[in-house]
């Protein structure tokens, strides 16, 4: 069980969100480093830590100079359930990890 760049938890509402970010060395790079982002957050077991959370949403970050890319976990992968966010974040806990 590893450990995630960034980690939001809304323990009123039992839903969590796992970042994982990366920095690009090419514009072009930006799209397979999201991947690789939520690769590792399978790879890693991230969501397995957060015991009693029913919506773990899962993204990728990728940076290259002053541009931004998220990808969030497709459907497809199966490891943290997607659900859309449609309220402000109210109540999220920000817990900034360190490597």
């Amino acid at each position: 069980m590893g450990r995630s760049d960034i980690l939001l938890r809304d323990k009123r509402n039992r839903r969590a969100i796992i970042i994982e970010a990366k920095k690009s060395k090419r514009e072009s790079d930006m799209d397979k480093d999201c991947d690789a982002a939520i690769d590792q957050i399978v790879a890693g077991k991230y969501a397995e830590g957060l015991y009693g959370y029913t919506q773990i949403f899962c993204y990728g970050v990728s940076f290259y100079q002053k541009q931004a890319k998220v990808k969030k976990m497709g459907v497809k992968k199966k490891y943290c359930p997607m659900i859309e966010i449609r309220q402000p974040l109210k109540g999220w806990d920000l817990m900034l990890q360190t490597m």
